[in-house]
């Protein structure tokens, strides 16, 4: 099944789905998760509450979120106990991590985890822990599976259009402006970025499952107004021009 957006009508959902939250009556999703139900669920409509394992920050599971859109690809079992076990292996990074500060009296602050471009950055000299956005988080879980979503090509966000598409956390559009906080999310110079947002994550699941891993695998390569979800068509196309 491609991707979705969920209705009053019920839709299977399974475990690592790809679930997305979107503001209301609006097709441009703004947070993407992971379903992290223990089992298939047949029953989901819009008003449905899922277990979610996603990026927020903090890094963690919800119990009870309401989705708007699903995007299935196909895994197999397999693929699943792949993306549980990186899950797991991150959460338990979370859970040393609170442990060390604590040891050290000092109190953890998760949104250092949270990272906007790349949406993610593995453990390193300068970071000794996995950084992510919401985005990030997911497509490193599926690329752990062996599935990579998106291509290296993607458009370019000023400044100004990542304050409108960052209105939903605080954390980050509230700090936009502050240069020091924009390097520490890997946008501290240039005028813009090929931020990866999350309606392309929707539209890159909204494909045959031969095209997104395999021997006929596509990457998706997003195209300006893919951060809606359906896209929107061209005003041309849209007014018959």
């Amino acid at each position: 099944m491609p991707a979705t957006k969920l209705c009053e009508q019920a839709t299977t959902v399974r475990r690592f789905d790809v679930l997305a939250i979107a503001p209301v009556e609006s097709d441009q999703p703004l947070h993407v998760m992971l379903c992290s139900e223990k089992r298939d669920r047949e029953d989901v409509t819009v008003e449905s509450k899922l277990r979610v394992a996603h990026m927020g920050p903090p890094l963690g599971e919800k119990r009870a979120v309401k989705s708007h859109a699903v995007g299935n690809a196909g895994l197999t079992d397999d693929q699943r106990r792949q993306v549980e076990t990186f899950v797991n292996e991150r959460f338990e990074e979370v859970k040393q991590l609170r442990d060390l500060a604590r040891i050290a009296q000092e109190k953890w602050d998760s949104a250092k985890q949270y990272r906007i471009h790349p949406p993610v950055t593995k453990p390193s000299r300068d970071c000794n822990f996995w950084r992510f956005s919401c985005v990030g988080f997911v497509l490193a879980a599926y690329q752990d599976a062996g599935i990579t979503l998106i291509g290296d090509v993607k458009p370019r966000k000023r400044l100004d259009q990542l304050k409108v598409l960052y209105a939903h956390l605080p954390y980050a559009h509230d700090r936009l402006d502050n240069p020091a906080f924009r390097a520490d999310m890997g946008i501290g110079t240039g005028d813009d970025w090929p931020i990866v947002l999350a309606g392309y994550v929707m539209n890159a699941l909204n494909r045959p499952t031969v095209q997104i891993y395999g021997p006929q695998t596509i990457l998706y390569e997003p195209s300006e107004d893919d951060e809606y979800f359906p896209p929107r068509l061209p005003e041309s196309s849209a007014t018959g021009r």
